[in-house]
């Protein structure tokens, strides 16, 4: 389900919000080698995000939007029915603060340009639950806290379009089980 309102202030700027919601289901037997051959295992997944933009065109050539988003997500895992027991296989809820700037210039016919940023806050909750040998319930935290800056190039070429982006990710990230565990990672 999607939903986005908009309202134009004037011809180069608007204001809007959005909002999704997305279930997913995926059935399926068990491929373990241990498994019994009546085992069904039945994965769901909800995604909800809304957000607020601002976006302002400029002198017909180019666009700059302004985004804050917040995302919740459930992930939930059956088997035969019943939620799963073991480790972090049975349910993870996480929340996510994003705000991103996106320019687009268009320098031809055919020509765009884009570049930006963005910057998110996140937060997943991994609830273990009881096993079989009687330990209790406990929970694993991640936060994790992300930048990224990107320039991209296309070009439309009749009905072919190429493409070509650069982008770099600095992800700080903190795993809050038993002990803390730093889980961050940096990419080109």
């Amino acid at each position: 389900v999607n939903l986005r309102l908009s309202k134009k202030f004037t011809s180069k700027t608007e204001l809007g919000i959005f909002a999704n919601s997305m279930l997913g289901k995926s059935e399926s037997d068990n491929l373990t080698a241990n498994a019994e051959a009546s085992d069904y295992h039945l994965l769901k997944r909800r995604n909800d995000a809304y957000g607020i933009y601002l976006e302002l065109k400029h002198e017909n050539n180019g666009r700059s939007r302004l985004e804050i988003l917040q995302s919740d997500l459930k992930i939930e895992q059956f088997l035969n029915g019943i939620q799963r027991t073991f480790l972090t296989e049975g349910l993870s809820k996480g929340d996510q603060t994003t705000v991103r700037i996106i320019n687009e210039i268009t320098t031809g016919v055919g020509n765009k340009v884009q570049f930006g940023a963005e910057a998110s806050m996140a937060d997943f909750l991994g609830v273990y639950y009881p096993a079989s040998n009687g330990f209790a319930a406990t929970q694993s935290d991640t936060t994790r806290d992300t930048r990224a800056a990107y320039i991209g190039v296309m070009r439309s070429i009749n009905r072919l379009s190429l493409q070509g982006n650069i982008r770099r990710d600095v992800v700080a990230a903190r795993e809050k089980a038993s002990t803390a565990i730093d889980i961050s990672k940096n990419s080109w």
